[in-house]
């Protein structure tokens, strides 16, 4: 687990490797261990330099010592987190044998053993890192050695072995686990693990329009190959990049190695795919334990966290074994007794975190500042403390259970998606004994699921319309509606509105591919980097996935409204009965408009909305966002639900400078 930088010039100079390097050492929580770059000139001797592991601090290289400014080339620049062959032999960016090709790579590549001893013939491995097996598949296989990788990663990589035509490849694993952006920036072409070093290199801190209505709208932030910077993208999951270089030219190409069919269904015995899935399960946790430094793993007291740790414990019964967890302050949000019967039958030891409202107003500039885009729950600060936590402990990597809810059919709004599949196929006693077992289900029962229901069975323009007239009425009346009709922007990234029977198959791609996943992968990555924390995530793997989007639906949520269902069967004799017998779902809930009406983040939050900075985000009505704040302190109204994701607007324009247009 690293990060990566580098950019294409048009014309190489020490004065732009000094500037990638800066670039680079802003990322550095995300690799401490060790720093490494190469410039590599069109036509020229590539120049190699940096630090071993064995180096506390690295020094840049004085100008002096820089080579002279030559023709187009490539700069490579890598901080590192030793997982892996923690020697020096895996300082990045490394080389092939004859110097020609080059790799700064960010991620974990979990079969690399066995990937390792297919290549073994034709290739002579020098260390025992998974970086090292990635350029032998490249050199064996280019780009078809994608597909092969099963992990998380962000890869570039250099092949000078044709000098007329240089090439660099960006790539990004199936899901987007790991992060990879770009720009153009006066010229030349920049690519950086974190957008903060893309903004260091010079890319204009310009809001998205579209994004920013989509933002407030759906809360929609990852998807797509945009950001929330007009002037910043990133590489879509599962996509790469390919450039060549002409002389001061270059050409590109680009293209996607994986997307799953949901609709490539087929008809297994449920007996038969529980022990699929339970086989595909175990092995990815086998996978997903490679390690040469200590593995932990989150544990929430729900379905997910728990069979992770369960299985651990599994592979490893002799292993010390530490799980870290978050405890609300509000004893109504607590899963505290389901942890407890998890640690007991795993025999873990247990570090939890409890952050109150102070620790959040104390830390919200510091979770900004990792997270480079805003971010509309404070939950996601929840999760930055319980990696605060593991790092205290001295663990490198934590095994975490997100991506679950997504193949699983775990979210209470998939019920209504089984429950639309069952109409549109007019099973409607089957519908009625759905909808029954849905109500004993905490969060899939009630009105908003009838309403959600409903909604989707109008057509997709009318569906949203109807949304968007209440968005004006009630969650989205703080904006300026005028600002956004000027630009022609009002319709944020829908869900699918397919024209099949198997609505929740298709929500489950949707929400793994386009919209929901995405953003929380990028929450985790930047909370456990934050901490130089490896965070793995052994249900999104390519097999897995595959497999869960081929299986019936009701699979995933039973007649009975059991969300699911077949992995709560896979788990039996490994989780404890008394978590998988659970109807509720809480996830990271913190207690976010009680906090906000606290003293301390009260104060911070005037504060916020009367400064110079939210006068000047003319897409927000400032006259009802500061009704609302001031009737919910005099406690005469409850705080909207909008308000903490507009402070963390706000506060990402001040803290990034950010321009509207």
């Amino acid at each position: 687990m690293c990060g990566i930088t580098g950019i294409i010039l048009p014309s190489a100079s020490p004065a732009a490797v000094e500037q990638l390097q800066r670039a680079t050492d802003i990322i550095r929580h995300r690799g401490p261990d060790d720093e490494g770059f190469v410039w590599l000139p069109s036509g020229g001797a590539p120049q190699a330099f940096g630090g071993t592991d064995t180096m506390p601090r690295i020094s840049l290289p004085r100008r002096d010592q820089l080579p002279p400014a030559q023709g187009p080339g490539i700069v490579l620049g890598h901080r590192r987190l030793s997982i892996l062959d923690v020697t020096a032999a895996g300082h990045q960016p490394m080389a092939a044998a004859d110097g020609r090709v080059w790799i700064a790579f960010n991620g974990e590549v979990y079969n690399f053993k066995e990937l390792r001893a297919e290549l073994a013939e034709g290739f002579s491995f020098r260390t025992g890192s998974d970086t090292e097996v990635i350029l032998a598949a490249w050199l064996k296989w280019g780009r078809d050695m994608l597909p092969r990788l099963t992990g998380m990663f962000a890869i570039a990589i250099a092949d000078l072995r044709d000098a007329d035509s240089p090439l660099l490849l960006l790539a990004r694993d199936p899901f987007g686990i790991k992060p990879l952006y770009h720009a153009e920036i006066n010229g030349a072409f920049a690519f950086a693990s974190e957008i903060k070093s893309l903004l260091a290199l010079g890319a204009a801190p310009q809001a998205d329009s579209d994004r920013a209505y989509a933002y407030f709208a759906a809360g929609c932030t990852d998807f797509g190959d945009g950001t929330l910077f007009r002037n910043v993208r990133q590489i879509s999951a599962g996509h790469w990049m390919e450039f060549r270089l002409h002389g001061s030219r270059r050409t590109m190409s680009s293209g996607s190695f994986w997307n799953p069919d949901w609709q490539a269904s087929r008809r297994m015995d449920r007996t038969e795919a529980v022990r699929e899935l339970r086989r595909h399960f175990l092995d990815n946790i086998r996978l997903h334990l490679r390690s040469d430094v200590p593995v932990g793993a989150t544990l929430s007291g729900g379905i997910d966290s728990s069979s992770i740790v369960c299985a651990i414990r599994e592979m490893e019964p002799n292993a010390t074994l530490q799980t870290f967890s978050y405890l609300p302050d509000v004893a109504a949000l607590s899963e505290e007794k389901w942890m407890d019967v998890v640690a007991r039958r795993a025999q873990t030891q247990s570090h939890k975190t409890c952050p109150s409202s102070n620790d959040l107003m104390q830390s919200v500039d510091r979770l900004m500042e990792c997270q480079d885009e805003p971010f509309g729950s404070t939950g996601i600060f929840a999760q930055y403390c319980v990696f605060k936590l593991a790092n205290e402990n001295g663990i490198k990597v934590m095994l975490d259970g997100q991506g679950a809810d997504e193949i699983l059919g775990g979210y209470p709004a998939y019920g209504s998606r089984r429950l639309f599949s069952m109409l549109r196929r007019g099973r409607l006693l089957r519908a009625l004994r759905h909808v029954k077992g849905a109500r004993a289900a905490v969060g899939f029962g009630g009105w908003p699921f009838f309403q959600t229901t409903m909604m989707q069975m109008l057509p997709a323009g009318i569906s949203w319309r109807l949304k968007k007239l209440g968005h004006r009425r009630g969650k989205l009346s703080m904006l300026n509606y005028g600002w956004f009709t000027e630009r022609g922007i009002g319709r944020p990234c829908l869900p699918p509105r397919g024209g099949g029977c198997d609505r929740l198959r298709e929500s489950l791609w949707f929400s793994t591919r386009v919209n929901g996943l995405p953003m929380l992968l990028r929450f985790e990555d930047r909370n456990s980097m934050a901490h130089s924390v490896e965070s793995r995530v052994p249900f999104l793997t390519t097999s897995l996935v595959e497999f869960m989007l081929s299986l019936p639906e009701e699979y995933f949520i039973d007649d009975a409204g059991e969300s699911k269902s077949i992995f709560r069967e896979a788990m039996r004799g490994l989780t404890p009965d008394e978590v998988l017998d659970r109807r509720d779902k809480l996830g990271f809930e913190t207690p976010q408009t009680t906090w906000l009406m606290q003293q301390g983040l009260a104060q911070w939050a005037g504060k916020l909305l009367n400064g110079d900075t939210a006068r000047r985000i003319e897409l927000l009505d400032l006259s009802v966002v500061r009704a609302a704040w001031q009737a919910a302190v005099a406690g005469k109204a409850a705080c909207p639900a909008w308000m903490w994701p507009l402070l963390c607007f706000i506060l990402w324009v001040e803290k990034r400078g950010v321009t509207f247009a």
